[in-house]
């Protein structure tokens, strides 16, 4: 399996997490259409009186880090496209760091909104999504985000090492 496929079922396992974590509270998690997914959202979430459109993001660097990447622009080896912190058109942001078992709920629309703002001091970064495809944006510190207008709360969550990960769902789909 490459890089690539690597990223993407270690994506699928963390959503996999939340979606058991947000079924235990006791709502209703349904999965994105592909039109849907374009437009950044990748669940809706019910509580039986209403419906919430969720972007999902697991970042196992911001351990290491300590920040939150928010990808400003995408694909910069080229073009360069507007990254989800500008388009995503989700009502909720829950950032996943699976090693620190903890996610950080933010109102996608309020940060989108305040986005000039918040980021104006805030470093600015690169990453590697996979070969070819890269990410500018900007650095923001897990230790301060509660204090952003948008942050909403910190949910508790598994601890999972990406290697964790993979052999909790891979276990999980066999039995």
């Amino acid at each position: 399996m490459g890089y690539f496929e690597d990223r993407l079922k270690i994506g699928k396992y963390a959503e996999a997490v939340l979606d058991r974590y947000l079924i235990e509270q006791g709502l209703y998690v349904i999965e994105a259409t592909p039109e849907q997914e374009m437009k950044g959202i990748d669940r809706i979430i019910d509580d039986g009186t209403a419906s919430t459109t969720v972007e999902y993001k697991a970042d196992f660097r911001a351990y290491d880090t300590g920040n939150i990447f928010l990808e400003h622009t995408k694909n910069d080896n080229g073009p360069g496209k507007p990254g989800w912190a500008r388009t995503s058109e989700a009502d909720l942001l829950i950032y996943y760091v699976p090693p620190l078992g903890k996610a950080y709920i933010f109102d996608m629309q309020l940060l989108k909104r305040n986005y000039a703002d918040i980021t104006r001091n805030l470093r600015k970064g690169k990453v590697l999504l996979n070969p070819g495809y890269t990410a500018q944006g900007y650095l923001l510190p897990l230790d301060t985000c509660m204090h952003v207008n948008s942050f909403l709360k910190e949910i508790k969550v598994p601890v999972y090492t990406e290697e964790e990960l993979i052999y909790e769902f891979e276990y999980y789909m066999l039995h």
